[in-house]
């Protein structure tokens, strides 16, 4: 089986795809002048508006509101710190952004080339798994933005309360440089800041998405490579085992390298998500007891809503990536599991030894680290949340301290 019209590539690639595209990061195997031109535009176009109306106002903001804790937290974990690390992720793809290329050109390799019911089955099957994972961050991300834009909205219409009682207030809170409260210069910046949140969130769904994505192809492409050592010891015509067992040498080396490169595009990346994560769930949880003790305030539902969704927004990204960094571990593993498993004992002692040598190579796993200081793991993921909850005792003693 093949696939040369390159619909299966399509499938599990296709949505971080639209989301790079519309950031104007992702990269073309075969692009013209032209479509390189409009892509340049639209990245620089999409960072001026996010940094301009996000994080310099709200950086502006801050300093402002310097010695509130309150206003600090809300400023920090609702939009500048996450829109800030979706930035500074952008700027480190771009910068290995060539590398991408040849491991785009691997994958739609393996989709076109011969394979076996089995490996077909495989490869769908994680194939899928990238699709709905890739739809699950996109529509997550454009939920948490728009539950946000419902209480802007809904503070607006004044059935419900803005900060400190006040209305025309932007999208995020932050600082401008000219007076915004008139109609329409309000209206036109309001809507300036949802476009540059809805091209963060983009951006931040994107690359987790072809992270998942490049991933599991790893994965499937492993148990493929698994299932042909599990028969590597039956003899086919014309084809000895040292040819057989040849292959599956340099393909675990080909999918090692790219993994590789993988985990070099991404670990500095994801060292900067797991300490914004870190804080952001603090925060938030912060953010949640202070507006459940103040007096007369009670919990007002939507922001409630707002909060449980921007923290399942962070988590269920996070919770991926551990997920599927955690499966590549045990694929990878795997292989040195099939050639202990294989029928060796056919085998001459000579070719017993290859197996070995095999199975020294296949017996550490492949890790995705972040920032080389810690693996990806769902160990991990439990202990990013017991740190925020030493963080958020912190806060809540430094508050206390304070009142």
């Amino acid at each position: 089986m093949d696939d040369k019209k390159g619909t299966s590539f399509i499938h599990a690639f296709g949505l971080c795809r639209i989301n790079l595209t519309v950031l104007g990061i992702w990269p073309t195997l075969r692009s013209s002048k032209r479509d390189e031109t409009a892509a340049l535009f639209r990245l620089v176009l999409s960072l001026t508006i996010i940094i301009l109306f996000i994080n310099t106002v709200q950086t502006i903001k801050l300093f402002i509101m310097w010695g509130d804790l309150d206003a600090m937290t809300d400023i920090i974990s609702t939009a500048n710190l996450p829109i800030g690390l979706m930035v500074f992720k952008t700027f480190v793809f771009l910068y290995h952004k060539e590398a991408l290329v040849p491991l785009l050109s691997f994958v739609q390799t393996d989709w076109s080339n011969f394979k076996t019911v089995s490996e077909a089955a495989n490869m769908w099957s994680n194939a899928l798994a990238a699709r709905k994972i890739s739809l699950l961050c996109v529509v997550i991300g454009w939920v948490t933005v728009n539950c946000h834009l419902a209480i802007r909205i809904g503070q607006e219409l004044r059935f419900m309360s803005g900060k400190n009682g006040l209305t025309r207030l932007p999208f995020f809170d932050s600082y401008f440089p000219y007076d915004y409260t008139p109609s329409p210069v309000y209206e036109i910046t309001f809507v300036i800041q949802y476009i540059a949140t809805m091209l963060a969130t983009f951006g931040y769904s994107g690359l987790y998405s072809l992270f998942v994505a490049l991933m599991l192809h790893l994965c499937g492409q492993f148990a493929n490579l698994r299932d042909r050592l599990y028969t590597v010891t039956q003899k086919k015509a014309g084809v000895t085992f040292q040819q057989r067992l040849g292959y599956i040498v340099m393909r675990h080396q080909c999918l090692y390298n790219f993994a590789q490169v993988v985990e070099k595009m991404f670990n500095l990346m994801f060292l900067a998500e797991i300490l914004g994560c870190t804080i952001q769930f603090c925060m938030q949880g912060f953010f949640l007891l202070t507006l459940s003790s103040k007096e007369g305030m009670g919990l007002p539902i939507l922001h409630i809503m707002f909060m449980v969704v921007y923290v399942a927004h962070i988590g269920t990204h996070l919770f991926i990536c551990c997920y599927v960094a955690e499966k590549l571990q045990d694929e990878s593993v795997s292989i040195a599991k099939a050639a202990y498993e294989c029928q060796w004992y056919h085998l001459s002692p000579k070719d017993v030894m290859l197996l070995i040598m095999i199975i020294n190579r296949a017996k550490d796993p492949i890790e995705m680290t972040a920032g080389k200081f810690c693996t990806f793991s769902l160990s991990l993921y439990a202990q990013i949340f017991k740190n925020s909850g030493g963080y958020l005792s912190m806060l809540l003693a430094m508050r206390d301290k304070i009142t």
